[in-house]
């Protein structure tokens, strides 16, 4: 009977969760209308900038960004259709995300670990060092902006399971956070985030990579099994550095000897990437402060 009860309680869980997964408020209308631009092959840059021009706080923030030591081009930058070109389409998008969801990262997510807007610091450490290493094997822009956005949203079902937490007045263990999840929810951070993701409209290529991103089984898909491996890479960077974390409060960096092989990373190109990854990591903290306000 207490096991049939168990079941019960922890199967209502599950559906308060992925119901109030479907709740999650839409991102900001400029943001949906600029990200449809992006996904439009036939857009222009002039669509792009007349819609950015409409907002004006993020149109600065853009222009801050273009200007910020994350592209380093030397020289004022303060027409807002010269920041598209020097930014990208592809960058656009990761920085219109950044915008979006920025507010709800910054949150308390202490039951996590995390400190002061630590969730948010950690993901944007995690989504640099995902674009350097990417960058640093040699991917295209591409694949580099969509390790990028994964890396960047990859916690987001967070935004969620926290809530529970806090109503539940307690913290996790750390130790493993995906089984207790499972343990207390019926569903993990991760498959919260593909129901988020589904619901903002990212696209199934960032909602795969957000609800496989703990995933360490063979895939088939070898561009797949490249990416996942280079999102638990840089992960695992992001969690060594403790950045975002409370003291003592940081997951355990798992660096797989696994991944490294699979994107033929030997010792000495190892150590290379991780000096570019710190740079680039510093560089996106000083850079995304402007999106938070800060």
């Amino acid at each position: 009977m207490n096991i049939i009860s168990d079941l019960s309680s922890l199967e209502r869980r599950r559906r308060e969760v992925l119901a109030r997964c479907e709740l999650v408020t839409p991102l900001p209308a400029t943001v949906t209308r600029v990200l449809g631009i992006l996904g439009d092959p036939q857009a222009e840059a002039c669509e792009l900038e007349a819609q950015l021009a409409m907002d004006p706080a993020l149109a600065a923030r853009l222009l801050s960004m273009a200007n910020s030591p994350l592209y380093g081009l030397g020289g004022e930058i303060s027409d807002l259709g010269r920041a598209i070109v020097v930014i990208g389409f592809s960058g656009i998008r990761s920085l219109v995300l950044a915008s979006g969801i920025s507010q709800e990262f910054q949150s308390d997510y202490s039951r996590y670990g995390h400190d002061h807007q630590g969730l948010w610091r950690h993901s944007i450490a995690v989504a640099a060092a995902a674009r350097s290493l990417a960058k640093h094997i040699k991917l295209n822009s591409q694949r580099r902006e969509q390790l990028f956005v994964a890396g960047l949203l990859h916690d987001l079902g967070k935004m969620v399971l926290v809530s529970f937490l806090n109503e539940d007045g307690e913290d996790l263990p750390g130790e493993d956070d995906l089984a207790e999840e499972l343990r207390r929810f019926g569903v993990h951070h991760a498959e919260a985030g593909v129901l988020i993701a589904a619901k903002l409209g990212l696209g199934e290529s960032i909602m795969n990579l957000i609800g496989e991103h703990h995933h360490i089984e063979p895939v088939d898909s070898e561009e797949m099994a490249d990416n996942l491996a280079l999102l638990r890479l840089a992960q695992a960077f992001a969690h060594e550095s403790g950045l975002g974390y409370a003291q003592g409060r940081a997951p355990k960096a798992e660096f797989r000897p696994a991944d490294m092989s699979l994107l033929h990373l030997g010792d000495a190109a190892w150590e290379a990437a991780r000096a570019a990854m710190e740079t680039e990591v510093q560089s996106a903290l000083a850079a995304m402060a402007s999106l938070s306000g800060e």
